[in-house]
Order: C-alpha cells, then structure tokens, then sequence
C-alpha cells in the first residue's frame, strides 16, 4: 500500500475500502526487511485527504545482516507525510486486538548474527475502532546500531542451529 506500489491495484484497494463503507481497515504486510507504519490515504498526492485505513509493515526476524535503527532508505520513505514509522532492525510487529481498539507493538533485536539478542519495542502505535489512522502511544531509545552503514559485514556464516 506504500504509495510507490502498483498505483491501479491499490487505488482499487482503497476505492473498495470507501465504497464498502469499511469503518476501520488494517493492512499487514512485510518481506522488505524494514518496519513500517503508515496512514493509507484517499489520494496520496493530497496530503489533507481522508486516511481511509492504516498500514503495518514488519521487518522479517533473522534474514540479512544485523539491521540498524535507520538505512540509507530511510530518508526517502519518511519524505512521505503518511508514513508514521520507519526502521531497519529486525524482528516482527505484535498485535493486541480487542473490541474497541488495535495496539501494534514494534519488536526489534539489536543483532541476529549470534545467539541472546534482547528484544525490546521500538514503537508503539494505537488505532481506535471506527478511526482509521496512527496513534504514536510509544517511541523508545534506538538499540543496536544507529545506520545502516556502520554494520559490518559477519566474519565468518553464523548458522542458527549452532
């Protein structure tokens, strides 16, 4: 749903949202090795228009190198007004969903490369029943490394069954 994917496939998306009069949707999904939380907007081009859903994105928990709080992406994503969230350590996104509200809780891990990485919440976002949109409820210290280009690469294949 960011707004450079497939323009025609997610204006259709958004247009079945709003004539459907679905009261609150949420979009999961990942698999591009970043975390992501974004308003979805009726126009992306007008950034006074309606949010009509919201957009989670996780990061995947172990492949590629250590992940870093911020990538030299990172910049070019958040020129976007409706992304709320962005980072590029590893782990997943957890969900609380009950009646009346969704609370998203961005577990990261400071390295992968080798066993007893601490887990943490990077941020924490509450979307309220009936209200499409993003509320930052949470927004803790970075862990591990800052940028991206200060990962070095691993010195030797670390394998997980070790």
């Amino acid at each position: 749903m960011l707004p450079h994917a497939d323009q025609p496939a997610r204006d259709r998306i958004v247009a079945a949202f709003t004539e459907r009069g679905v009261a609150n949707p949420v979009v999961l999904s990942g698999d591009i090795h970043r975390n992501m939380a974004a308003d979805i907007k009726a126009d992306f081009d007008d950034p006074g228009s309606e949010t009509v859903a919201t957009e989670f994105i996780g990061t995947s928990i172990s492949s590629g190198l250590d992940g870093a709080d911020m990538d030299e992406l990172g910049p070019e994503f958040l020129a976007n007004q409706h992304l709320r969230f962005y980072n590029s350590l590893r782990g997943y996104v957890r969900f609380q969903v009950i009646p009346d509200h969704l609370v998203s809780d961005f577990r990261v891990v400071p390295f992968v490369r080798q066993q007893g990485a601490p887990i943490s919440t990077r941020a924490s976002f509450l979307t309220e029943n009936g209200r499409p949109g993003l509320e930052q409820i949470a927004d803790n210290p970075p862990v591990g490394r800052r940028f991206a280009v200060d990962i070095p690469p691993p010195e030797q294949p670390v394998s997980p069954y070790e």
